[in-house]
């Protein structure tokens, strides 16, 4: 028999409702969306559980976390699996979210868990962004399908790679792979690589895409692993899922169901903040595009706003001599509007190199607070990608989806190669390759139970421009753990989401609850900082 569960705390509760803005329904038919029942009663069980007691609660409120004292599927050793549970705790367990989420089939696939839900899937409010470490994705039981995660194909040769020792050790699982290792791969190992990503344990090395059976037979030529490295190796044909969007997909925004939130801050209150809609003009002064506002940031007596660049990138192709100018005409070309019709508040000044991190200049009387609006929290620091662990919890605030949580499953590197060492990097000599690999720009490799969009109606640019800020971190010594509050307090943002189309409802696939974000530490490694004061007031520009 399994432990005693702990009693629930009775004052406790997920997450309410958000009042500002719902999050947009795609799906032609609305599910059906009830609050949970009891299923005692119900005589179509499709799954048996032992007569053990149903486990209690302990939820964590800023988290949306369903977690339990007696089990989890996190083991001491960082690792995620079910492995981790005992057969009756996980009896108990879908005992538990049976009775209180009608939840009848289950899919264990870590670090995901899929729940099929009798009578439709539960109130948003009531369901838990994860259950006992796994990330929870709610579906209909009538809608309810096998999803596969693996990302990556294994090779089939013996014949395996070294690497240097030092290099090694910056190959390890629940770690992020460092830069030196990441160039020293892509310039000595893998030579025609377009990028490397860490996948939880796995090192993905994305080739270029070819037809599927050269890339068969390229995997009997390619080695299995890479020697005494703790991470697995796989190969992708192509880039990873979801990830071309950064450079194909030019946006078309659409208001489905009237959810999405375009109020004009700045015209009602004189105010805007993170989370807020931006959008680029059209030749008639018409809104073009919109995203969400990032964060104010500042070097020196510079001040911007971090936004998305893909929104004024056919403005930077068409006027590339009026980029960066400060004159009238490259301010009504590079034009940032507030809400719908919109308010102007400023243009876009400047790009973060090769990343989709564009930093607008603001203009005129108004105020950007950083403050996000719906929670008691505020950005205080940019958090380099390295100070990231894979399991760390994000949230992101976009106009279109209101507030949704992600979880860190590593970190990609794009490579870009060129004939001669760029002055941006520092790569190692690449030997016979005739090329120098270097790092163009990196993205937090993340996980949502939120799935992405792959087809008509969507909201292209939802959370494109929603900074990541950071809730939740991984500790190995449990003893040590600080708590969400905690985290939070300390104001932390790691990155900036591009493209993350929001999917039609019953059209599943595994790879699209796999989100990239741009990393800030190009910001960092410039001198940028967030701006600390409570409301943000704009300083005149020196240049």
């Amino acid at each position: 028999m399994a432990p005693p569960i702990s009693p629930l705390k009775e004052h406790e509760q997920l997450t309410p409702v958000r009042p500002r803005k719902n999050r947009p329904s795609f799906s032609p038919q609305k599910l059906s969306v009830q609050q949970p029942h009891n299923l005692r009663e119900s005589k179509s069980m499709t799954l048996l559980v032992p007569d053990t007691k149903v486990p209690q609660v302990e939820l964590d409120l800023p988290t949306a976390a369903l977690n339990f004292k007696e089990f989890s599927f996190r083991g001491n050793d960082g690792n995620l699996g079910r492995y981790n549970v005992s057969v009756e705790h996980l009896h108990a367990l879908q005992l538990h979210l049976m009775e209180n989420y009608n939840a009848v089939q289950f899919q264990y696939s870590e670090p995901f868990i899929i729940l099929g839900c009798k009578g439709g899937v539960p109130a948003e409010h009531l369901r838990p962004f994860s259950i006992a470490g796994l990330i929870a994705i709610w579906m209909a039981n009538e809608e309810f399908q096998p999803l596969g995660f693996v990302i990556g194909d294994r090779g089939r040769s013996e014949v395996v790679p070294a690497v240097p020792s030092e290099l090694l050790q910056q190959l390890q699982r629940r770690k992020m792979p460092g830069r030196e290792a990441i160039i020293y791969l892509a310039n000595n190992v893998f030579k025609d690589c377009i990028a490397i990503t860490l996948h939880w344990n796995s090192l993905v090395i994305e080739l270029p895409r070819t037809e599927q059976s050269k890339y068969l037979e390229r995997l009997e030529e390619l080695p299995y692993a890479i020697r005494d490295c703790e991470c697995s190796l796989k190969f992708h044909n192509g880039p990873m899922p979801q990830t071309e969007k950064y450079r194909m997909i030019h946006p078309q925004p659409q208001t489905i169901d009237g959810a999405k939130d375009e109020t004009d801050y700045v015209s009602f209150w004189g105010n805007f903040y993170p989370g807020t809609m931006l959008s680029s003009v059209n030749k008639e002064g018409k809104i073009r595009s919109s995203v969400t506002a990032g964060v104010l940031v500042e070097k020196g007596l510079r001040q911007r706003l971090t936004c998305s660049f893909h929104c004024w990138e056919a403005h930077a192709s068409k006027y590339p001599q009026k980029f960066g100018s400060t004159d009238s005409e490259a301010q009504r070309i590079f034009k940032v509007l507030q809400g719908n019709p919109g308010t102007n508040v400023g243009f876009i000044r400047e790009r973060v190199g090769d990343t989709d991190i564009a930093l607008a200049q603001l203009i005129g009387n108004h105020n950007f607070k950083n403050q996000f609006m719906d929670m008691q929290y505020r950005p205080k620091s940019l958090l380099s990608s390295r100070d990231v662990t894979p399991n760390d919890e994000f949230l992101l605030d976009s106009y279109t989806t209101g507030i949704q949580r992600l979880k860190c499953l590593g970190l990609r590197a794009f490579i870009c190669r060129e004939s001669k060492k760029p002055n941006t990097s520092q790569p190692v000599e690449a030997g016979t390759t005739g090329s120098l690999a270097y790092i163009q720009f990196e993205q937090l490799a993340c996980a949502t139970n939120q799935h992405v969009m792959t087809t008509k109606p969507y909201i292209r640019n939802g959370a494109c421009g929603a900074v990541l800020f950071r809730c939740n971190i991984e500790q190995m010594d449990r003893a040590q753990e600080l708590s969400s509050t905690q985290v939070m307090s300390r104001g932390e943002i790691a990155a900036m989401m591009h493209y993350a189309d929001a999917k039609l409802e019953g059209h599943q696939s595994g790879e699209n609850y796999y989100i990239f974000a741009d990393v800030f530490d190009p910001l960092i490694e410039d001198g940028w900082k967030v701006v600390q004061t409570p409301e943000s007031t704009k300083r005149k520009e020196t240049d």
